[in-house]
């Protein structure tokens, strides 16, 4: 992953375009839901974290 965007950033564009943010998962967040319990090792990068837009009307 070369760049990131801030939460702010995609918040931001989202909006300009009539979106809303549903749902946002820190990284923590996607730790505990999907690697908490691994016994490999593999964890959440701790740079991604996962979002849910919607636009209402939008098909």
């Amino acid at each position: 992953m070369l760049h990131g965007y801030s939460f702010s950033e995609i918040n931001t564009v989202l909006d300009k375009y009539g979106f809303e943010i549903e749902d946002h998962e820190t990284p923590q967040m996607i730790q505990k839901h999907y690697f908490e319990d691994r016994e490999d090792g593999i964890t959440a990068f701790e740079n991604i974290h996962f979002m849910l837009a919607y636009r209402e009307g939008f098909q």
